[in-house]
């Protein structure tokens, strides 16, 4: 009885002390290593048993749409001491999860999780949910994607992060109607077998020098499932 109470009094410490997470070492602010804040520093999540289901509560609480990837590659820290994590995936935020403290040692193969989140996607103003202007969700607000270096590979992510298929068109210069809000994303250089639209390089949300009047778009073969 006493090892369980000790057990739980250091998850509930854990979690009152938890006061932020971020990720670093990423191509954005929404993706990297995960580093939770507790006790006044940073500290590193441990990939034991770390998934996809406490990924979608990072990628949730930081505004970031949905978790893609759990444990990729983001470089490999130094840290020995650090925490492990478990949510089951409902929770409005880390502090909800269970925390423990983990130690590795420099023989073993644990590394620091890791974390892809996705920023939402829409398609606005087309002939349905596979056509229209590209918008993003991010940080609690829809907005638009700039035509700079629009073309039909990111056109194709698109597409495919949507469950649309492959791109038949990238429409650029508010080819379905100028949008509103902020303009989240400017010269987009998309290989093509990007997960998410976020995941192309770009020059910063929010970063632009454009008017909703270069609002990109695209049309796509397909249809999602369920649609008419």
């Amino acid at each position: 009885l006493l090892m369980v109470l000790t057990d739980a009094l250091a998850e509930w410490r854990f979690c009152m002390m938890a006061s932020g997470e971020q990720l670093i070492n990423g191509t954005d602010m929404c993706s990297g290593r995960l580093e939770v804040y507790h006790g006044g520093h940073w500290s590193p999540i441990f990939n034991v048993n770390f998934g996809m289901g406490e990924a979608s509560v990072v990628c949730r609480e930081m505004n970031c749409g949905d978790a893609v990837k759990a444990s990729g590659s983001f470089g490999q820290g130094q840290q020995l001491r650090g925490l492990k994590i478990t949510c089951s995936g409902t929770e409005h935020s880390v502090t909800q999860c269970t925390l423990r403290e983990y130690t590795r040692t420099r023989n073993d193969h644990i590394e620091e999780a890791s974390i892809q989140c996705s920023a939402q996607l829409r398609l606005i103003g087309g002939s349905g949910q596979c056509s229209g202007r590209v918008e993003i969700f991010y940080k609690g607000q829809w907005g638009t994607v700039c035509d700079d270096d629009w073309e039909i590979k990111n056109a194709d992510v698109v597409c495919r992060q949507l469950g649309c298929g492959h791109a038949v068109s990238a429409p650029t210069s508010a080819h379905f109607g100028r949008g509103s809000g902020p303009i989240w994303m400017d010269n987009v250089d998309c290989t093509g077998q990007e997960a998410a639209l976020t995941h192309c390089r770009h020059r910063g949300f929010g970063e632009n020098n454009c008017g909703h009047g270069e609002d990109a778009s695209v049309i796509c073969l397909g249809k999602k499932p369920g649609s008419f």
